[in-house]
């Protein structure tokens, strides 16, 4: 039997971000995650590029501080430099978007100031952001929260059973027979809220659902698209690597996704993500197995098409194609706050700021099916977005969550989904110490002890 004050299930972004909040603040906490190391997509599949966003203050930028601590040359803030849709002068064309090292770079030029922009091309070229190597992120959130001495950490196991009645999750049983009991829960993954019996929504929804002008009149089965992501590094001399078996040197899907947003790390390498690699729906329907692989064909199909088309990467290798996909988009909770495309276009000033306890500021942006581009004011996440309809003692928190489709495609940030994290962890607090259930604490105190932590509201 394993027990304690409060159980996270998934260890991706905001999995990581309710540990950290919840243990720094005393909570004894167990962090289940069915892969061998934490992290998720940051750390298996190579989204370790954190682009620009608001709000990622409060654990978001004690992570970046900690891991320069551990390792100065792991973790660099990134400017860019081209872009294909912003040529610069006679610079023959580029496919997608470089972003390479600023030494002088700092956290705060990450973070979003949302003051208009006469000129957006201009502006675009300004964006700075984070990257850092996957182990850094595993090591410090483990280092951190074996500081805390408040969480053990479980990997390499995932809820097989669940012991769930009249809404109240009660214990659950792990792939490795291990009893888990909590009084509060946090569901990171989806798995949990989806055994439960919440209700889930998956691809877009009608536009009358959420009264949302930009989605389809009637429901799509439609998924934001997959990225596989892979890294080169530099090479001595130019050359073409030769296509591996079976792969022809013509493919639809070169021609089709020709563009690929590189990224510098402190050491030269590059980390590459084809946007996208896959729809979210052939993802799916092919199964991960198959999809894994098809998409790895893709990959050295792509790479051949970039050195054989631009002369720039015969200077490099193909050096390592992540194990896991990043995967835009999938299962969404019912929560009892849905965030909506009308929250995200009427910006900050049409919420009720005194429910918002995360800040986002990304576009809308579904990769492969247009929808893309609109939006990018600062807006707030409620926290009754984090509360699943019919359920007690249990928040849903990632992207994941009660967000519409259009939604999704805004506020799925890695960084943002710390902040998610951050105040899931923060809410299981609260309830424990008022013994107040979630649904019925109020969002104000939420937002006042994440505020003293550091985190901009």
């Amino acid at each position: 039997m394993l027990s304690c004050q409060l159980a996270v299930i998934g260890a991706g972004s905001a999995g990581c971000g309710a540990a950290l909040a919840a243990s720094r603040l005393g909570i004894d906490t167990v962090l289940v995650e069915n892969y061998p190391r934490i992290g998720g997509i940051s750390t298996f599949a190579g989204v370790n590029c954190y682009e620009p966003v608001a709000g990622a203050t409060g654990i978001s930028r004690l992570l970046f501080e900690e891991m320069r601590r551990n390792d100065p040359a792991g973790v660099g803030i990134y400017r860019m430099a081209r872009h294909c849709a912003v040529p610069a002068g006679d610079e023959p064309p580029f496919p997608g978007a470089e972003q390479r090292i600023n030494p002088a770079g700092r956290y705060e030029d990450t973070l979003c100031s949302h003051v208009e922009e006469r000129e957006p091309r201009k502006a675009f070229l300004l964006r700075s952001g984070v990257i850092f190597e996957p182990e850094l992120f595993c090591r410090t959130v483990e280092g951190m929260l074996a500081g805390s001495g408040c969480c053990r950490i479980r990997t390499g196991v995932a809820p097989a059973a669940l012991d769930c009645r009249d809404g109240v999750l009660r214990r659950m049983v792990l792939t490795d027979g291990t009893r888990l009991e909590a009084a509060r829960w946090i569901d990171c993954s989806g798995a949990v809220a989806a055994q439960c019996g919440c209700r889930m929504l998956f691809g877009r929804e009608a536009s009358g659902r959420f009264g949302e002008s930009g989605a389809p009149k009637f429901p799509e089965p439609v998924l934001n698209g997959v990225s596989q992501i892979f890294r080169i590094r530099p090479a001595a001399g130019d050359a073409v690597e030769p296509l591996p078996a079976g792969i022809p040197a013509a493919c639809w899907w070169a021609a089709q996704f020709p563009a690929a947003c590189f990224t510098e790390y402190p050491n030269g390498v590059f980390n590459c993500n084809m946007l996208p690699t896959m729809s979210g729906l052939e993802f799916y329907a092919l199964g991960t197995d198959a999809a894994q692989a098809e998409l790895k064909r893709r990959v050295y199909a792509y790479w051949h098409y970039l050195q054989t088309g631009f002369p720039d990467f015969r200077r490099f290798r193909l050096h390592h194609i992540f194990p896991r996909p990043g995967c835009r988009d999938g299962y969404r909770v019912l929560c009892r706050g849905m965030l909506t495309e009308r929250d995200i276009l009427g910006g900050l000033g049409r919420q009720k700021r005194d429910e918002i306890i995360a800040l986002c500021d990304h576009p809308l942006d579904f990769h492969g099916r247009g929808g893309g581009g609109r939006s990018g004011s600062l807006y707030g996440i409620p926290y009754h977005s984090l509360v699943p309809a019919g359920m007690k003692y249990l928040l849903a928190a990632g992207r994941m969550a009660g967000f519409s489709a259009l939604a999704a495609s805004s506020c799925r940030l890695s960084r943002t989904k710390l902040q998610l994290g951050e105040a899931a962890g923060t809410a299981a607090y609260l309830s424990l110490e008022r013994r107040e259930d979630f649904p019925v604490l109020p969002p104000g105190v939420v937002r006042e002890l994440l505020r003293a932590g550091g985190v901009e509201l």
